[in-house]
């Protein structure tokens, strides 16, 4: 039999990914029960006030993203999108001490591999735009794909497959 060959980075990916896989089960089981405990709090960056998002994060520590999507298999932030990142950089900006994995979702269309790539691409692409276009550090953010790990919602339908397409924000604690 063979070791895999995992190099600490993959590893230590896979295992943030693991991690945020079962937060997430935890938020959705907690949610069907109708307890505030693991609830997630959900933001159109549109139109979210800054100050409640940095709310949310340091008291939940993550929050779920709306208003940040991509053409089929796309990782390029499309000007929609774009606005969005701008308030996270606003809320970043705003609170220099925080420190944010960005993790990537997809819905389960595609093979899981593909879609654990894709959703890899669409988080560094959205850490990219805040650490060149908001001076945003890169010791502060962690891009992570979760691909289609973690549904939040039945991926039987348009409207369940939206719903786990998706950008969270988690908090990283030293």
């Amino acid at each position: 039999m063979t070791k895999p060959n995992l190099t600490f980075s993959a590893l230590s990916k896979l295992c943030m990914v693991g991690a945020i896989a079962a937060l997430s089960a935890c938020a959705v089981f907690e949610q069907e029960q109708d307890t505030s405990v693991g609830t997630v709090r959900t933001f159109d960056m549109a139109t979210a006030d800054v100050n409640q998002v940095a709310d949310a994060l340091f008291t939940d520590g993550r929050v779920v993203i709306r208003g940040i999507t991509f053409d089929t298999n796309s990782a390029e932030l499309s000007g929609a999108a774009y606005a969005s990142v701008t308030r996270i950089g606003e809320v970043m900006a705003s609170n220099p001490a925080l420190k944010l994995a960005v993790v990537g979702y997809t819905d389960n269309t595609g093979d899981f591999q593909s879609n654990l790539g894709l959703s890899e691409r669409r988080a560094e692409s959205i850490v990219k735009a805040l650490r060149d276009d908001f001076d945003i550090s890169s010791d502060r953010l962690a891009p992570v794909g979760a691909g289609e790990l973690a549904a939040v919602a039945d991926n039987n339908s348009d409207f369940g497959r939206s719903q786990n397409r998706r950008v969270e924000l988690v908090v990283i604690n030293d």
